[in-house]
């Protein structure tokens, strides 16, 4: 996938790459298990001269798509959005780029393209559906204080505004352990996502209660 997507900075990443995080999360919708995600994460440079590259793969357990792929590349110390894609396993991709004014999104399918442009900068995150470890771009930007962020799910074709703050420290349970984790709850327009952080940002386990979804490591990282 590195290579279908114009990727800032690729090459470097490929010579020299740290990791940030990787693992998997078991992923419940309706109390049910419904996939498997597998992601790494990795960062090549420093300050605003790092480019970190997000890759992941979702498995589903049932239902006409097998699996999801994505591709999420970010840059700075920010963490600002610069390129994503997105490929399901029917046979629809959608790449997203940053073309310096605004992010342009092309979708395709068997069904024919679809365009569509999606307003960019600093605040810009993506959270596709389902996907658990995009909410370690939402870590560094969360205060005491609720903090606005834009966010974008190109599958659905939406964009909108989101209220993003820090909590408390709380005990949850991740892989069958109760651990200490630093809560963020980002409201998306009524719609609240609970996200469990690590010291190092790392997501833990994510719920949404509205949508009865759940994801949760399976491995301590």
């Amino acid at each position: 996938m590195v290579t279908a997507l114009p990727l800032v900075g690729a090459r470097s990443v490929e010579g020299q790459n740290v990791t940030l995080d990787e693992g998997a999360f078991v992923i419940d919708v309706g109390g049910r298990q419904v996939a498997i995600e597998e992601f790494r994460i990795r960062r090549s440079g420093q300050g605003e001269a790092a480019v970190v590259i997000a890759q992941a793969t979702i498995e589903f357990t049932g239902g006409d798509v097998e699996s999801m792929t994505t591709l999420l590349q970010a840059r700075g110390r920010g963490l600002q959005l610069t390129g994503y894609q997105v490929r399901v396993s029917t046979d629809e991709v959608t790449r997203l780029r940053d073309n310096g004014q605004r992010l342009e999104a092309v979708t395709t399918s068997s069904s024919g393209q679809r365009e569509r442009e999606y307003r960019g900068g600093a605040q810009a995150v993506v959270l596709e559906e389902l996907f658990a470890h995009h909410y370690y771009f939402l870590g560094r930007r969360a205060g005491p204080e609720p903090t606005s962020v834009s966010v974008i799910v190109p599958r659905a074709g939406s964009q909108a505004r989101a209220s993003l703050v820090r909590g408390n420290v709380e005990t949850v349970q991740v892989a069958g352990t109760r651990v200490s984790a630093q809560r963020l709850t980002l409201d998306v327009q009524g719609l609240k996502h609970d996200i469990w952080v690590d010291e190092q940002n790392r997501v833990l386990r994510v719920e949404i209660a509205a949508n009865a979804y759940v994801a949760v490591r399976r491995e301590l990282p």
